[in-house]
């Protein structure tokens, strides 16, 4: 069933437009001015039979707008509010349905409203097809426009758009017209092939690209993520987490931000930076992010593991080694392990003679560009999972445990998915080869 067939047959369950109901007025005259407007005296119309425009032939105030229109709930024609000076179109406060069969492309027009500063009224559940074109002053609600606007809209030339639209495929050349702040992009996908497509972010060789400044990206699970070449690009802390919130990562390629100079970005974890050689009595309480490397050996006094209780990413290295600790039991909320740096490793465990087990509830991403190194820990089983969680994004080598990994081969990580053809949100990213950011 289609979308708008859909939204007919709600509101059928709302309106028997089969019959004359209290409130149901005629329309004929199309343009809304001071003599059709005597149309609405002394009546409280709800459902509108005709199509409705108001436009710099409309010798009428906002007042007497808000007066005639304020009860009206469904037009049954098209609405257009075009080269007007009103600031808001608080008089349609109350309409949440727009439906016409014409051959025109848009249920509801506001166009070149000079001085339109918001809706403050015409926010439609059921809208269909919207056009919202060159109001420079207004500012849209883009939570209800993202909502219920996504599938059928032409937004832009707003101070407000709400996302960033796509007349055609999404090339190099277009991307380039694309304003700069688009919180999202929306579009005719064109696919070209009969093949999969992965929805990604690749961010490659873009020489003079810094920083990202994603700090606001929430989210980028099932989407696979590529980042290489990029020689000057480092990544906040919440950037990288981000990033690593999808199980589909080929290669992240940079560095950590020192943070210096950069605007700092608050988040419900506290962020620690702590050097190479720091022990764990020197690890602030309270950490969620530990930046650098955590160490544990015979040297560490077990009384200061419950510092590590709260530690959900490390951003660095963790590195075990001639311990006596029995398990991960201290890292119990770990979910990411991440290591950029070419030539390190991300977890080193080796020569713990009790440790049993490096099982973590929680753990999604161990990722570095050389192999995790398991080795030579005695009373260590190591069980398939475990395996298959370190070997995902960083590779594993183990051997002199008592139970050891089976030969694998880090497998690539790919997520594989389908768009449908026609309007959609593309969830796509490409930055490639560019010199001039």
């Amino acid at each position: 069933m289609s979308h708008k067939m859909q939204l007919l047959l709600l509101l059928f369950t709302f309106v028997d437009i089969s019959d004359h109901i209290e409130g149901d007025c005629d329309f004929p005259f199309y343009i809304i001015n001071s003599s059709t407007i005597a149309t609405f005296a002394n009546r409280s119309c709800i459902y509108i039979n005709g199509s409705m425009r108001i436009d710099e032939t409309s010798d009428v105030t906002h007042e007497e707008l808000v007066e005639a229109l304020h009860t009206i709930g469904y037009i049954d024609g098209v609405l257009e509010i075009v080269n007007t000076a009103f600031v808001n179109i608080s008089f349609f406060e109350l309409l949440h349905f727009v439906m016409s069969n014409n051959e025109k492309p848009y249920q509801l027009l506001i166009e070149n409203n000079t001085k339109m500063e918001s809706m403050n009224g015409a926010l439609m559940p059921f809208a269909l097809d919207v056009h919202i074109l060159n109001n420079p002053l207004l500012i849209l609600d883009c939570e209800h426009i993202t909502h219920y606007y996504s599938d059928h809209r032409k937004i832009r030339g707003n101070r407000e758009n709400c996302g960033c639209e796509l007349d055609g495929p999404l090339t190099e050349a277009f991307a380039l017209t694309l304003q700069d702040n688009c919180s999202a992009i929306y579009g005719n996908l064109v696919l070209r092939t009969d093949e999969f497509v992965e929805k990604f972010i690749r961010i490659e060789n873009n020489l003079k690209l810094e920083r990202l400044g994603w700090d606001a990206l929430e989210d980028v699970s099932v989407i696979t993520v590529q980042f290489i070449g990029n020689r000057n690009l480092c990544y906040s802390a919440t950037e990288l987490i981000t990033l690593f919130s999808t199980d589909y990562v080929n290669v992240v390629e940079g560095r950590i931000c020192e943070e210096t100079g950069w605007p700092q970005v608050e988040t419900n974890e506290t962020i620690c930076r702590i050097s190479n050689d720091s022990r764990l009595e020197n690890i602030p309480a309270n950490c969620g992010i530990l930046i650098g490397q955590v160490s544990i050996d015979e040297a560490t006094d077990s009384s200061q593991l419950w510092r590590l209780y709260n530690v959900t990413t490390i951003l660095g290295q963790l590195t075990i080694r001639n311990s006596s600790i029995i398990g991960l039991a201290p890292l119990w909320k770990l979910k990411r392990i991440i290591n950029l740096a070419l030539n390190e490793v991300a977890v080193t465990i080796e020569s713990n003679r009790h440790m049993k087990s490096i099982y973590l509830k929680d753990i999604r991403h161990v990722y570095s560009k050389l192999p995790v190194r398991i080795q030579n820990n005695t009373a260590m089983m190591l069980l398939d999972s475990d395996c298959s969680t370190y070997n995902k994004s960083a590779g594993i080598e183990c051997y002199g445990n008592r139970q050891n990994c089976p030969d694998i081969v880090k497998s690539a990580s790919r997520s594989v998915d389908s768009f449908e053809h026609g309007n959609v949100l593309i969830l796509s990213l490409i930055i490639y080869g560019s010199a001039q950011l």
